[in-house]
């Protein structure tokens, strides 16, 4: 069995309902992936049972979707919910033509963890854990559990939270009290608020995103990996914002959107990446956003 999860919050925990159904803790069979590289498939065997969990294709990665299916002729169980994957089984031929042949669950519903849980577990979304409903409320911009969302994200933020970790383990197994990490997460949150002002203050920046070959929309940037809270209000003002890092090799970006009339997947699309109508993400050779506007 190999296991394939993005490397965020949501697809760390979709690995580990994984990891928990399958008994299978085996840190080598699980793959912490991102958009930037392809997937290790050299590391998967002929006919193996392979799991895409919380990972999205395009039109320019589906290919390895293909080769697992038909070259190595795997069992393929595809979890996803981003808004690229679902538009893709009916626009991508081949796709829609085999999608017989990959098992699985394409749905925005819920976020991926949730939905790899629902795939394990016959009950209706009504017993999910409640974990997994913090998980999916941040990941999925819900906010309807706020503001303990926030205090479990933050609390996640310092643990150790492989898909293999003893964290996600002690959460499904029921032997974690909630309530204590809510606390721990809003002692935590309080440093964080004052540390994000600081960076508004000295990082943030307003340049252009091109949303097509002849248009292009104003946004806030900031040079610092954060999720959508490092805008505060400013998220608000205006129509995207977008925070940066270079990793030596290529600079990695995450749009973000408050307005509902805004597709951040459709613009991330744009530069070869995708992701969610409200938080999108992409990679570069080049920093593409300086101070005004974009780079020629």
């Amino acid at each position: 069995m190999k296991v394939f999860h993005h490397n965020d919050m949501d697809g760390r925990c979709a690995g580990a309902v994984v990891a928990f159904n399958e008994k299978n803790y085996d840190r080598e069979n699980f793959f912490d992936v991102n958009y930037i590289n392809d997937l290790p498939l050299d590391k998967v065997a002929e006919g193996e049972k392979v799991y895409l969990v919380d990972y999205s294709f395009t039109e320019a990665t589906v290919w390895q979707l293909k080769k697992l299916v038909e070259e190595l002729k795997c069992e393929v169980i595809w979890i996803d919910h981003h808004d690229s994957s679902i538009s893709l089984e009916t626009d991508n031929q081949w796709l829609s033509e085999n999608l017989s042949k990959i098992k699985g669950t394409r749905s925005k519903d819920f976020c991926g963890a949730v939905l790899t849980w629902l795939y394990f577990n016959s009950e209706t979304d009504k017993n999910i854990p409640h974990f997994l409903r913090y998980v999916d409320d941040y990941d999925c911009w819900k906010n309807n559990l706020q503001p303990e969302t926030t205090y479990f994200k933050l609390f996640i933020d310092t643990q150790k939270c492989w898909a293999t970790g003893d964290i996600w383990k002690d959460f499904l197994n029921e032997e974690v009290d909630l309530q204590t990490i809510l606390e721990q997460g809003k002692t935590v949150k309080a440093y964080v608020d004052e540390d994000l002002l600081r960076a508004r203050k000295s990082l943030a920046y307003e340049s252009k995103i091109r949303t097509s070959k002849t248009e292009s929309l104003p946004c806030i940037v900031i040079n610092r990996r954060m999720n959508s809270s490092i805008f505060g209000e400013l998220i608000n003002e205006y129509p995207v914002a977008i925070t940066w890092t270079f990793n030596g090799r290529r600079f990695l970006y995450t749009l973000y959107s408050a307005d509902p009339k805004i597709d951040c997947s459709k613009i991330a699309e744009n530069y070869g990446g995708g992701g969610h109508k409200g938080a999108a993400g992409f990679s570069s050779t080049k920093l593409l956003f300086k101070e005004g506007g974009m780079t020629k």
